[in-house]
């Protein structure tokens, strides 16, 4: 699933689509299936009501991200943005291959401690940065490695850390509600 939105944030910076419209239409199309499944009886088995729907959602999660977001946008605000952009721009002076590695690395260290979805978002606009304010026009063969080296960081991130990744959060919670060991 993380593959499927980090591959939404890059087409819809690739093609200059605000990512919301991406978000937004991801969102209706599940709505539509959903209604669609409700009207042709497809998982009556596995249909429950909202109220049931609502109990069994993990609010603290939802909370720690959407504060993970916050603070995402307020590091934007207090230049963190710019120090990412320079650490980008001093990794694409190495050599080609060094220059993916180090790029990931940035981004797989990020996105350990800060959550591979809110770490696209801010690799994202650290490239927006980069072009945006860079005094001579940045080769595409660079921009291409940016954003590539941005996906597999935020890819590779989740692992270290279980703070990583909302999936191994939610996995975690799920087993201490059902018993298991964390």
């Amino acid at each position: 699933m993380s593959d499927a939105i980090d591959a939404g944030y890059v087409f819809a910076y690739l093609h200059r689509i605000p990512v919301s419209v991406v978000i937004c239409s991801e969102a209706i199309f599940l709505l539509v299936v959903y209604i669609i499944s409700l009207k042709e009886h497809l998982f009556v088995e596995e249909r429950r009501g909202l109220k049931s729907i609502v109990k069994d959602i993990n609010w603290d999660i939802i909370v720690f991200m959407l504060s993970i977001f916050l603070v995402v946008q307020r590091l934007r605000h207090v230049g963190a943005v710019d120090f990412i952009a320079y650490m980008f721009m001093e990794a694409l002076k190495l050599p080609s291959v060094l220059s993916s590695i180090a790029l990931s690395f940035i981004v797989t260290v990020g996105a350990s401690f800060i959550n591979n979805w809110p770490m696209t978002i801010f690799g994202l606009i650290s490239i927006e940065h980069i072009i945006v304010n860079s005094s001579n026009n940045i080769d595409s063969k660079y921009i291409t490695n940016l954003i590539f080296s941005n996906i597999i960081g935020n890819n590779l991130g989740p692992h270290f850390f279980p703070l990583g990744s909302l999936a191994i959060l939610m996995w975690l919670e799920t087993m201490r509600k059902k018993g298991g060991e964390n």
